[in-house]
């Protein structure tokens, strides 16, 4: 149940100028602020247990995943040649209401997000089969939803509550509005966001300022290691190319001044 009860992150999918999509995640958690080492306890003992995994059936790999020692969801993941999933918590106002169901046993018709994105990655074949699947399953929780594919504009972002989807949003889009990249935090974003977060801006300027024509893992990865996107609750980041069979995972930490949410130099 963790994804339902804790989690922030930030999602970006961008495409460069040859058509050629990419999908970039950086996975944020936090509880237990230590006061003396200035970090989250919970980041610092999910870095430790992170892996890099590979599902298999008859020898072949389905799948592949940046996760935890002992998960059984996915967070992310991603089916060469077909598509790139991962999730980020949504705030509205269901609260826990549909988990706190599910556990009493009053409303078992949910599933559990990460859960879903694994069946996804095990069952769909396509692009068209994952988004179909994620957006229209019933969740015991609100979430952001991205799903990257293999050819030019396959991009979506879905803004789950539990049983219905808002403001179904597309790398077509933006595309359309000459703009190559989606970037998604934790708040809706037709929305301002909240003023304790704003980290969605600064990061899109960072993808406003990179061409589409040096768009590569190496300039997605800066993005998401710049500070506020990368801040003290990011565990780690996690890149995409489905259409390239490849995905890289870095551990991330940010110990400078100026890390966001605490920086240890401004409290007092």
């Amino acid at each position: 149940m963790i994804y339902e009860i804790s989690g922030a992150c930030t999602a970006i999918i961008a495409q460069d100028d040859k058509g050629h999509v990419l999908h970039g995640h950086n996975l944020d958690t936090a509880a237990n602020w230590n006061f003396t080492s200035g970090q989250w306890d919970i980041a610092e003992k999910l870095r430790r247990i992170t892996m890099n995994l590979r599902f298999t059936k008859n020898g072949k790999v389905i799948f592949n995943t940046s996760t935890y020692v002992g998960y059984v969801g996915v967070f992310e993941g991603m089916k060469a040649g077909a598509f790139s999933v991962s999730i980020n918590t949504r705030f509205d106002a269901s609260l826990y209401s549909t988990l706190i169901r599910w556990i009493t046993n009053q409303d078992r018709s949910g599933h559990f997000a990460a859960q879903q994105v694994r069946d996804a990655l095990t069952e769909d074949a396509t692009y068209a089969d994952a988004v179909k699947r994620l957006n229209s399953t019933k969740i015991l929780g609100p979430g952001y939803i991205a799903v990257a594919g293999t050819k030019a504009g396959e991009g979506t972002i879905m803004s789950r509550s539990a049983s219905d989807s808002y403001g179904f949003w597309t790398l077509g889009d933006e595309l359309a509005k000459g703009k190559n990249y989606m970037v998604q935090t934790n708040w809706d974003h037709w929305l301002p966001d909240p003023f304790f977060d704003k980290r969605r801006v600064p990061c899109e300027k960072c993808m406003y300022d990179l061409p589409a024509s040096a768009l590569d893992f190496q300039q997605l990865f800066e993005v998401l290691s710049a500070k506020p996107t990368r801040n003290k609750m990011t565990c780690h980041s996690t890149l995409f190319s489905a259409r390239e069979g490849a995905l890289e995972s870095y551990q991330q930490y940010c110990k400078e001044r100026g890390c966001r949410p605490f920086d240890p130099d401004l409290i007092v």
